[in-house]
């Protein structure tokens, strides 16, 4: 059996990234108390929508002319307002299909906004959580563009 810590990592209390194996885990979700899940990935379903609160971005693995910036505010938003939740102990879980670029782009916009960090700071702070991230070229860029935009904010 897979070694769970090998799936998901937890970056920030209540906060997770994972693989698509990861979320397709009922028993693991729910022992972790993952209450709601952000997925990245244009090529995987939401494998438990009746179990769990989802917020779908459909972005593609390899792209180089996607609008990053079109999802990161709202997922952004989503996953504040979930972190933020006073009723309950909420779980959130950003996830792609590897957890290695599109849900580490999310979650590094998420810390780069939530904490006032640089893109740099975002990826080393998220690196020491799961070693395996790494965002592609463009969103990178993309990243490293709207560093300069919440710098100016």
């Amino acid at each position: 059996m897979p070694n769970l810590k090998d799936h998901i990592n937890e970056v920030l209390p209540g906060l997770y990234i994972a693989d698509a194996k990861a979320v397709s885990n009922h028993a693991w979700l729910k022992s972790l108390g993952i209450t709601h899940i952000v997925n990245c990935a244009k090529e995987l379903k939401n494998q438990f929508p009746t179990d769990f609160h989802y917020l779908t971005l459909g972005l593609e693995d390899k792209s180089y002319s996607e609008d990053l910036f079109r999802v990161l505010e709202p997922a952004y938003r989503y996953v504040n307002d979930v972190m933020n939740a006073k009723k309950f102990r909420p779980n959130v879980v950003v996830h792609c299909y590897a957890g290695m670029s599109r849900s580490a782009s999310v979650v590094i916009y998420y810390l780069m906004r939530k904490n006032g960090w640089s893109y740099a700071k975002a990826l080393s702070y998220l690196k020491s959580k799961r070693p395996i991230v790494k965002p592609n070229p463009w969103y990178a860029k993309q990243l490293q563009d709207i560093e300069k935009m919440l710098a100016s904010l």
